[in-house]
């Protein structure tokens, strides 16, 4: 039992589902001492990016978001014309539609402000927290903007310093749990699932509980226990 410490959740590729994370966040039944940690990619594709922006900045300190590719495109393309045309037929279009303006330098300054404030990662004692790929032959400080926001992990390594990878951005029908890497991807951006899990209390052991909603915000009921995580 975890006692006198709040649960540690992490989430995955959002992509402007405001129903599904509302949804999941309202299966996970926060406290004040839990904590969650979001992997990037909470706009494009979906019907309402600006809401789901809304909703995680809302949470405050108890929320800690990694810039994801797609929040990285949407601030290059406040400056760049050809990079807003490329981002706009990647998903953007849906997030420019959900502020109600008509190209990216006109989002409201303040979401520009948090959006810019987002870290590539976030390493703690066992884990490292990303929303792409790592380099496992280099120490974080050394990792490529390239590799954090954009590698796929088709088949992902374990770090030299033993530290599991937690990770979005590579869509799967189902989250990935090896030793050394959580991939939680599942696709809610092109009808898949919006997929939350509890990280174990013991590091090194499976995960507490996986959640996954739907985009209608429909619980999904999945073939995953701690005695069997691959099958998730």
């Amino acid at each position: 039992m975890r006692a006198n410490v709040g649960r540690h959740f992490v989430v995955a590729d959002v992509h402007g589902h405001l129903t599904a994370l509302k949804a999941l966040l309202a299966e996970l039944s926060l406290t004040d001492q839990d904590q969650i940690t979001f992997l990037g990619d909470l706009v494009d594709h979906g019907p309402d990016s600006r809401g789901v922006l809304d909703c995680v900045m809302s949470l405050g300190a108890q929320a800690r978001t990694i810039m994801g590719n797609h929040e990285a495109l949407l601030l290059a393309s406040m400056n760049d014309a050809e990079v807003e045309r490329h981002w706009l037929g990647y998903g953007g279009d849906k997030t420019l539609s959900s502020f109600g303006v008509e190209c990216a330098a006109r989002i409201p300054q303040s979401y520009k402000d948090w959006l810019s404030s987002l870290p590539l990662w976030i390493e703690a004692d066992d884990y490292v927290f990303v929303h792409a790929g790592v380099d496992p032959k280099l120490d974080m400080i050394d990792q490529s903007e390239e590799t954090l926001l954009w590698q796929h992990q088709s088949n992902p390594q374990p770090l030299d310093n033993g530290k599991t990878v937690v990770s979005g951005h590579t869509p799967r029908l189902r989250p990935l749990f090896l030793p050394h890497c959580f991939s939680l991807d599942t696709g809610i951006a092109s009808g898949g699932l919006l997929t939350a899990i509890e990280l174990p209390v013991t590091a090194g052991a499976d995960v507490e509980q996986v959640v996954q909603v739907d985009a209608f915000g429909e619980r999904v009921k999945i073939a995953y226990s701690k005695d069997h995580p691959q099958a998730a």
